[in-house]
């Protein structure tokens, strides 16, 4: 996301390496206000975004990546609300607002050979979200009584 304004919620960032796509570099997620036109030219934008219940996870240390300019002039405001995030609170940077949010606790994914990720019963994100969640997950199944975090509910 590079500059606008975003409410985000209820889903799983995730990203690994297979025979046919590498993740070897660049964070799953990245949250910019401004967008590079060159090597040295960019412009900025103000960035206004409230993520909550949200899973950013992969084969990287840290795959959520965070940064701002012209932070004197141009808004940075982004807030994190009851996330699992992979790496630390240095990697999203200060200039970022966390709650309740689970760094470096893996979801457990079901099997991301075979790119599912469905919640193991034993997921960190079971019971972790806040309850302003979407009625329904991915699958349409109702959330009544499940506040996970992700796009999918935990099997209870």
């Amino acid at each position: 996301m590079q500059g606008g304004n975003y409410n985000i919620t209820n889903c799983t960032f995730a990203d690994y390496s297979t025979t046919y796509v590498s993740h070897d570099q660049n964070s799953t997620a990245a949250i910019l206000n401004y967008f590079d036109t060159s090597q040295t030219g960019y412009i900025s934008g103000a960035m206004n975004a409230v993520i909550t219940n949200c899973i950013f996870w992969g084969s990287l240390d840290s795959e959520m990546f965070c940064n701002a300019r012209d932070v004197a002039t141009v808004p940075y405001n982004v807030t994190f609300n009851n996330c699992i995030i992979k790496g630390s609170q240095k990697t999203i940077q200060s200039f970022t607002t966390t709650t309740a949010c689970l760094f470096n606790r893996d979801p457990l994914f079901v099997n991301t050979d075979k790119w599912d990720f469905h919640l193991s019963s034993g997921s960190p994100a079971k019971g972790a979200a806040t309850t302003m969640s979407p009625s329904d997950d991915l699958e349409w199944k109702p959330r009544a009584g499940h506040n996970d975090i992700g796009c999918y509910i935990v099997a209870h």
